[in-house]
């Protein structure tokens, strides 16, 4: 499930143990939005050479993702929460 990415979800997946997260950048047709940023957390720091196929970059919880969660124009930030749903 994909929810915005807003402070107090960011807040949930941080307390969670969640501290780094992969990043994927899609463009899209909407009336608020170009592009949509998918943000998945993990637990452990990925390693660059290594991250999954659909992923291009990964994150700190506690920067770039603050940040997209304070908004960005014509972006729109989402979190897949199935992992933290699991855990």
């Amino acid at each position: 499930m994909k929810v915005p990415a807003i402070p107090a979800v960011l807040k949930l997946v941080i307390s969670k143990g969640f501290r780094y997260c992969y990043s994927r950048t899609t463009c899209i047709d909407s009336a608020e939005a170009d592009v949509c940023i998918t943000l998945t957390p993990i637990a452990k720091s990925p390693r660059i050479r290594r991250l999954p196929k659909a992923y291009y970059t990964f994150f700190n919880m506690l920067k770039e993702p603050v940040q997209m969660a304070a908004g960005v124009y014509r972006t729109l930030t989402l979190i897949w929460i199935k992992s933290i749903i699991t855990t």
